[in-house]
């Protein structure tokens, strides 16, 4: 047992599970609980077995809960380079990524996220096609701006066994220069950059196809973050740490934890455009609101 284990079980009878933790880590970060955020993965970062899964969870969370590219460029670069052994870095850029309003809180997010739920109800059957006409589709989808066609065709892609991310990045990347989208552009070199990684997580190549059809969206500034602000963030960290911590129960979805049934906050689509419908009827999301069943329900097209 090492020491930082010790010291957690002094407080506690039983640690937090990693997949607990990081569960509790990808809902603070979609919730913008900052302090619960660091707080989570401070404790995951203390275990060196974990290390590398919070690192590739950072890089996760830059395309799952932010729409900000200038953000998502700057965990790339974190992310590629020597900085991301360090857990100030990685903190740095867990604020810095809070610090943006996620896809519930702003309106062209909230579009984002309803038309990759009408995706999914009643898609076209692409069960017949091989992989170059699918390919076709979704490349017709965006001559046509046709979103739904184009959204289902791209779920279709991440749901085949032949299914090769590399040749997608290649894909995005050529398309976004014939269609001259720069968003796209910058999103698609962040994806090949770190097309291993990514694999089959289809966040920022979903965020990519998105805008070659759209076209450009959800932009936000990128926030800057003192060093002294990182700081206090980690000390209370460490302190809370001391105190002794449990998974909140939001956390335990039963999807990222094999226990708790509670999905309102699971990167799961249903629930995510569930999450769109919460902050416009309460103007903020958070786990002490009661969901209604009209959440569950898209609204009409065009709002």
């Amino acid at each position: 047992m090492t020491e930082s284990e010790d010291l957690f079980v002094e407080q506690r009878n039983e640690l937090p599970t990693p997949k607990d933790a990081i569960s509790a880590f990808i809902k603070s970060v979609r919730l913008r609980r900052i302090d619960d955020a660091v707080l989570w993965m401070a404790y995951l970062w203390q275990f060196p077995k974990e290390r590398q899964r919070i690192k590739v969870r950072v890089l996760f969370e830059s395309g799952e809960d932010n729409l900000s590219l200038n953000v998502i460029e700057s965990i790339s670069e974190w992310y590629g380079s020597s900085r991301r052994n360090s857990l100030e870095a990685a903190a740095t850029e867990i604020i810095r990524l809070c610090g943006t309003r996620n896809w519930w809180a702003q309106p062209d997010g909230r579009q984002y996220i309803y038309a990759w739920r009408r995706s999914e109800i009643a898609p076209p059957n692409f069960k017949r096609l091989g992989l170059g006409e699918l390919f076709g589709v979704m490349h017709g989808a965006i001559v046509e701006r046709d979103m739904t066609t184009g959204l289902a065709a791209f779920n279709a892609l991440y749901g085949r066994r032949d299914f090769q991310p590399r040749v997608l990045a290649s894909r995005l990347r050529d398309w976004s220069e014939t269609h001259g989208c720069q968003q796209a552009r910058r999103l698609a070199q962040v994806y090949e950059r770190h097309v291993s990684s990514f694999w089959l997580d289809g966040n920022i190549s979903g965020q990519t196809y998105f805008a070659l059809i759209h076209g450009e969206f959800g932009e936000q500034d990128r926030p800057e973050v003192e060093d002294e602000q990182v700081g206090e963030a980690l000390f209370r960290a460490s302190e809370r740490l001391k105190a002794g911590i449990a998974i909140p129960s939001h956390a335990l979805d039963g999807v990222h934890t094999q226990r708790g049934s509670d999905r309102r906050f699971a990167g799961v689509v249903k629930f995510m455009s569930g999450s769109c419908r919460a902050y416009e009827h309460y103007g903020r999301l958070s786990p002490d609101d009661d969901w209604l069943p009209s959440f569950m329900e898209l609204p009409e097209t065009g709002q």
